[in-house]
């Protein structure tokens, strides 16, 4: 062993990882690129699960439509600034009503909400295209959603590995030594109907955190199985809650069974011969329950309580949604 080595082995990692130490789990292999850590079907997971949880946690979907609101609005409207300002007038007139229909959709899908939702999109999605058109001489846009990006033969890639020499056909694109996009392809309904379009006429909407990533993920990843974990909590607390709320009354017997004589005591009359008032014994309330628990002592009647979820509980997972809020770039308040 050389004298560095034996050094090294001695005093361990200058930045230690936990890898080969028996109390923590070994570091995953990570040391390639984006691209490569991430291949078609990890990205459709990565939908899939944003689409999730957009469409079934309030808090987070109020946070993407916030950011949207907060960043775009309804404001990216033509203002004019030159010195002919009749001939302002006029192409202001003129671009309000096109705005409208730059889509080849047409309204509601207008430019300035086209916007908001491409905001909503990074962040459940992370990614979108927009296709330039030209529709009898006339400029409209088409605006694509990352799933359509894909490849029609799996992850293998089958015919579109060797479609054009020297590319490299990567997570429905195909790029050059650089990993510079030169074609993407654009599934259609059917196979016939795909487009493989030059990276050229069509823009390509991410926000990239790496050098080497050429695909785009949703705003929500770092904070996925937090939110999952989430979701999973409120749906059983709501489930306790709902069994909890309709129990009244918890009684003790012998036998954990109704009492068959109770019939004897529920009896219309509310006086006994005498005159005087029956001693109320079983009162029913209003969907409501009563649980009968098999006990070896004395009988027992109790009101049902509950504490659900306990305060300690809330904070936990308070905690959590700062940290799945802040991976967003948005702040938990």
């Amino acid at each position: 062993m050389s004298f560095l080595s034996s050094i090294k082995s001695a005093m361990g990692s200058l930045y230690r990882t936990g890898d080969g130490d028996k109390h923590y789990a070994n570091v995953p292999e990570f040391d390639v690129s984006h691209d490569e850590l991430l291949e078609l079907a990890d990205l459709s997971l990565l939908r899939s699960a944003g689409r999730e949880i957009y469409g079934s946690m309030p808090m987070v979907a109020g946070a993407m439509h916030e950011k949207a609101t907060n960043s775009v609005g309804q404001h990216w409207l033509p203002i004019y600034s030159g010195k002919d300002k009749e001939w302002g007038r006029a192409a202001t007139a003129w671009l309000k009503e096109y705005l409208k229909v730059m889509d080849v959709r047409g309204m509601p899908h207008s430019f300035v909400n086209n916007h908001w939702v491409g905001s909503v999109t990074l962040d459940r999605d992370g990614e979108y295209f927009i296709l330039p058109l030209n529709v009898n001489g006339f400029p409209r846009f088409q605006f694509i959603e990352g799933h359509r990006c894909d490849s029609r033969y799996g992850l293998a890639g089958g015919a579109d590995v060797d479609r054009f020499p020297g590319l490299t056909f990567s997570n429905g694109r195909w790029v050059n030594a650089e990993g510079r996009p030169i074609f993407f392809r654009i599934l259609g309904k059917t196979e016939k109907d795909d487009r493989i379009i030059p990276a050229r006429n069509i823009i390509h909407v991410y926000d990239p955190r790496w050098f080497s990533q050429g695909r785009g993920v949703p705003s929500i990843v770092q904070g996925i199985l937090d939110w999952k974990d989430t979701k999973k909590f409120r749906e059983n607390t709501k489930t306790a809650a709902n069994v909890f709320s309709s129990l009244t009354i918890v009684e003790k017997n012998a036998t954990g069974k109704p009492n068959k004589a109770a019939d004897y005591f529920q009896s219309k009359d509310s006086a006994n011969s005498d005159g005087t008032e029956k001693k109320l014994l079983i009162e029913e309330y209003l969907k409501g329950s009563i649980r009968y628990i098999r006990a070896n002592g004395k009988d027992d009647i109790q009101s049902f309580k509950y504490d659900t979820p306990p305060s300690e509980m809330t904070n936990f997972i308070d905690s959590i949604m700062r940290g799945g809020f802040a991976g967003m770039d948005w702040p938990f308040e």
